[in-house]
């Protein structure tokens, strides 16, 4: 694969390998905040080819990011809907990054009994499922998070489908099985015999 690199002056510099691009971040040449492209595709900072392209000053501290978000926070894509997110939850979480999520295992055992609390939260999460993944920082564009998500999406429509279609043949098997057993006859009751003496 290969990218194009925005130079200082404005223009584009290109196609470049990314060996090259590796080599150009070990010699300075390269800067994390240097913007690059696929052909056709958006630009974004050298810094989100990760991790692919290793920059060994980056620094990973909490509070203190290499380069801003490009493209913007605001893109209408983080806003929608997460059905990956709201369907598998803490799967989902730790392969986005949120081991946070892992909190809803004993959440679960324990709030057994109010449901509608954790369909509330599971709600939550999957209107945070897109800026989430996003900020995972695993994705250089949104473009390559969007693809990973539909993967994600398809799975979750598959498990809804089938919980949807478990859940139907129970009710029915339940319902059947209840119609089906007789109702108790009262026991006949037998003559009682008294003697004529």
């Amino acid at each position: 694969m290969t990218y194009w690199v925005k130079e200082s002056s404005g223009e584009w510099t290109g196609p470049v390998s990314l060996e090259t691009l590796q080599m150009w971040v070990g010699s300075g040449k390269l800067q994390p905040d240097v913007l690059l492209r696929e052909d056709g595709k958006s630009s974004f900072a050298a810094a989100y080819l990760h991790p692919n392209l290793y920059f060994p000053n980056r620094s990973s501290r909490a509070g203190s990011p290499a380069v801003p978000r490009d493209p913007p926070i605001r893109d209408e894509r983080l806003r929608r809907f997460s059905w990956s997110a709201f369907t598998f939850t803490w799967l989902w979480g730790l392969y986005h990054r949120k081991p946070i999520l892992l909190l809803l295992i004993p959440l679960g055992l324990i709030a057994q009994q109010n449901s509608i609390f954790l369909l509330f939260i599971n709600i939550w999460i999957g209107t945070q499922g897109n800026q989430w993944a996003w900020e995972s920082e695993r994705f250089a564009t949104l473009e390559a998070m969007e693809q990973c998500e539909n993967a994600w999406h398809r799975a979750a429509m598959w498990a809804l489908g089938i919980s949807l279609i478990l859940s139907v043949l129970i009710l029915v098997m339940i319902s059947g099985s209840a119609l089906s057993t007789p109702s108790p006859q009262p026991r006949p009751q037998t003559p009682i015999y008294r003697s004529p003496y």
